[in-house]
Parts: C-alpha cells; structure tokens; sequence
C-alpha cells in the first residue's frame, strides 16, 4: 500500500511537472526573467532603508534567541513566525545587517512577480501576463513589503500560489497538488493570521466552480471534489494547529486571547472599518495621479463584470474574495490596517491588466488589426518601467549609504556602553536602537530601569516635545532624578536628537 501511495504521488508529481512546464515556453522564461530582475532594480533602492519598529521589535524580541523562543513566544502578534523562524536560521549564517535580514522577504517578492505571471495567463493570456507581473514588479506597496522582514509578502505570494494550485485541481484530480494547497494554507497562517481572508477566498471560488459545474471530469463524482475540498482544509487546519503547538502548549492566551487582535464592538466597527479604508486606499495610490488610480479601478470593475468573456473560467475570482472577506469581517470584526489587506494588491493589479488588456484584444481581433494593441501597450509599459528605474539607479550608492541620526547615535555610544547599563529613551525609538546597538555588538543594555545601573544613557528627541526633565520625569522613579539631572551631560548630538550621559553611583 505504501508503495502505491509513493508511486500515485510520483504521477501526479509527473502530472504537475507536465502542466505548468507547458506554461512556460521560451518567451515566458526570457520576460520573467527580464521583469523579475526589473523587479529587483526596483526594490534594491529600498532594501537599506532604516530599520522599521516592527522590524527591529521582531529581530529583538524573537529572532535573536533560540529556535524555541521563536516559535513559543507570542507575546504580540507582532511575532510572524515562519519569517521569524527563517530568520533565526538565516541571520546565524549571514548576520542580521539590514540587507541579510530583508533578504528573504526580498526573495519571496520577487517570487510573487513569476505567480502572478502564470495565474494570469492560465485565467486570462499571455499579454495580460505580461502587464499583471509588471505591475507587481513596480508596484510601490509590493516593493516595500518585499523590502521589509515582515510576512505580508508571504501571505501576498501564497495567496497567489493557493489560487495557481486550485485552478489546477478544479480540473484535475491529483492528490498532491491538493496536498501542497494545505501545505501552503498551513504555512500562510504560520506567516500571519491574515491568511485567513485569502484562504476562504479559495475554498469559496472552489465551493462556486463546484456549484456551477466547472470541475473536471477526472473526479469521479461531483460529491468527490467536494470530499478533496473538505479534507484539504482539514490537513490545512491541522497543520495549523501543529505548528502553532508551541504556543498552544507554552501561552495559548496569547493566540487565542490577543487584544490586539480582539473583535472590534458593534458600535464603533462600521466607523473604524470605513476609516481604515479609506487609509488603505491612500497608502495604495499615494504618489499616483488620481486619473490612473480611477482608471485601474475601472480596470478591475470591467474585469469583473465582462469576466465571462476574457477568462475560461465561470466564476470570477472577485466574487470568492468579495464573499470571504465579508463572512471574515462579519465574523471576526478585524481593526484591519492597511498592511492586513496587501494579500489583495497582487490580485488587483492581475484584475486591472485583465480589465484594460483583455477589451483591447477584443476589439482588436474583431478588428483585425496588424499590429497588436495589447503587445504596443506592454511595450510602453515596459518602456516607463526602464525608465524610471535607470532614473532611480544613479543615485543608489549615495542612498545605500544613508544613516539615520538613531543609527549615529548607536555608532557614538556603543563603545562607552558596559554591561548593566540603561538605555533611557521613548519605546517609539527603542528597538531600533537596540537593533543598531546589536550591530555594532555592544553589551547587552537595560532600558528605563535605573534600579542597578552604573550609568545611563538618556536619549531626547525635542521634535516630539521632549526635554531632558521631561524624558527623566516620565521614565525615572522620583527617587532616582535628582542624582540623574544633577550629573547628566550631553555627550552627542545627532540632528535634532540629544544624548545624554548621566551617573548613577550614589
């Protein structure tokens, strides 16, 4: 038996091998790889960028101790395990400099362009293809979730690879394409919770295609599918939970009862929810002329109301993720920032090229036209695409090479910093400084606790409204600030913020 299971596995293996190899020919691999290395160019100008907090609480908190705290400690949501736990590993071998430390969120991005590529073409053709992986390549929200070690973009790549997966299985019945659909699900939880708006996407446009009748012949019966369907999400939801074991076994409060993430109450959601929309809206579009952020929309709109007539299949993906996220809201009232829904950015660029493409070619095969409108439109896009980035490139050495008053600040008072002694500064600014004073391996620090500190290193920030009086009065017990005040010395200064130096030997 166990024979035959490896040996129907080796077919549908062979199977999967066989479709998507013929999904890309020659011309495919050369513009992927092209696009893909625009996509790079794009986001090496921002790999450098300062440390964000989350990046910076994430590194300090979880990836830098063991393989155990990462996976167990969950103290805040902020904690995107699989990331972590690739980075726990990666920074070991390659160190945590802020390149190293982005670069696997930087290598799933660019993964996102070639999944975004073959979704569109088996939904829709080739030169949507060709505008849809563009526009992801270039996109600015793509490009700095690819460039911060954050999980979104896992979350935005699996999405992508579930729905590849699933219109595969829609028409044929292989056990290990249904396998890796829960493989992937699992692993997008681990990455963020998110993924459960993406994930009822998928099982509700498979429950549709069912429903319309647009699975496959391979499948026996039609209560066959829906049997792979339900056992699919049970190993999804299973994995799940084994992997989130850790946590369910060491603080199971802490993922079950986050308040973070606690539903929102009935009376201030719907308000919430539209200003939150609103705020994702403008993140999306900002630096976009309003005329080209309407007509992308109006993109995506076409696409969903003429699908019939573009894509081979029945049902749009716009309604399984329209459903999804309306049952996931009602059920769960998320306070959704925008970095929640940016599973979403991918399929609405694939959506608006489908949109703009897809009438093009209509019209022009009813037409008759020699040259092809939608091969013209791609190359201009292409063209703004180069030209913007050989615009960007000159300046990427001198921009690499950029540091934050924060990070000069690290550089002056790590060689000053012993063991035992206190950082005291706003928690706003605190886990990037201790990013930066890890880098430049200076001993271990306590913050705001002067209790059995030689010394103290007070950091004042007077663009917040800060004095040295005000960050010792709010950080300091009464019983410590006179000796502080009285013995404090500003040491650096760096831009606007101020360094001070204080003794705490009574």
């Amino acid at each position: 038996m166990l024979q035959r299971y490896y040996s129907t596995l080796l077919s549908d293996l062979h199977s999967l091998w066989d479709e998507f190899s013929r999904d890309f020919h020659r011309d495919d691999l050369l513009w992927i790889t092209v696009v893909t290395l625009v996509g790079l160019g794009y986001r090496l100008f921002d790999i450098l960028n300062p440390i964000t907090y989350d990046e910076a609480y994430t590194y300090i908190s979880f990836v830098r101790y063991s393989l155990w705290q990462t996976v167990s400690d969950y103290h805040l949501p902020n904690n995107h395990i699989l990331l972590s736990v690739i980075l726990n590993i990666w920074t070991r071998v390659f160190g945590a400099q802020r390149g190293a430390l982005r670069t696997p969120t930087l290598l799933v991005g660019l993964l996102l362009i070639s999944a975004v590529y073959l979704l569109a073409k088996r939904l829709y053709s080739t030169q949507t293809a060709f505008l849809a992986s563009l526009l992801v390549a270039v996109f600015p929200t793509l490009i700095h979730f690819s460039v911060v070690a954050r999980g979104y973009i896992f979350v935005a790549t699996f999405t992508i690879l579930l729905f590849i997966l699933g219109d595969y299985v829609i028409d044929h019945k292989n056990r290990l394409a249904w396998t890796f659909i829960s493989l992937l699900s699992a692993l997008g939880f681990f990455a963020v919770p998110t993924m459960l708006f993406p994930f009822s996407a998928l099982y509700i446009w498979l429950l549709l295609s069912w429903v319309w009748r647009d699975t496959g012949s391979e499948y026996r019966s039609r209560g066959e599918f829906i049997v792979y369907c339900v056992i699919s999400g049970l190993f999804a939801a299973g994995g799940t939970i084994l992997l989130y074991a850790p946590i369910l076994i060491r603080t199971p409060e802490a993922l079950l009862y986050n308040r973070f993430v606690a539903p929102l109450p009935w009376d201030i959601f719907p308000e919430r929810m539209l200003g939150k929309a609103l705020n994702t809206w403008y993140e999306w579009t900002s630096g976009f002329p309003a005329w080209l952020s309407y007509l992308g929309l109006a993109s995506i709109v076409v696409s969903w109301l003429f699908h019939k007539s573009f894509s081979r299949r029945k049902i749009a993906l716009q309604w399984a993720f329209l459903v999804g996220i309306l049952l996931i809201v009602l059920l769960r009232r998320p306070n959704a920032w925008p970095r929640v829904w940016s599973f979403l950015v991918a399929p609405g660029l694939l959506w608006a090229s489908a949109g703009f493409v897809e009438p093009v070619r209509k019209i022009s095969s009813l037409t008759q036209t020699r040259y092809s409108p939608g091969l013209v439109l791609n190359s201009l896009a292409f063209g703004a695409a180069i030209v913007g980035l050989l615009h960007t490139l000159p300046s990427l050495p001198a921009h690499w090479q950029h540091r934050t008053n924060l990070e000069a600040i690290a550089t002056q008072i790590g060689p000053l910093i012993e063991n035992g002694d206190t950082l005291v500064l706003s928690p706003k600014y605190t886990p990037q400084l201790l990013y930066y004073l890890d880098m430049e391996e200076a001993p271990t620090v306590q913050v705001r606790d002067v209790t059995h500190a030689q010394k103290a290193f007070i950091i004042v920030f007077p663009k917040d409204g800060e004095t040295l009086d005000k960050v010792v009065s709010r950080y300091i017990p009464s019983s410590y600030r006179s000796l502080i005040l009285n013995s404090a010395t500003l040491i650096d200064r760096e831009g606007p913020i101020e360094v001070y130096l204080s003794s705490l030997e009574k």
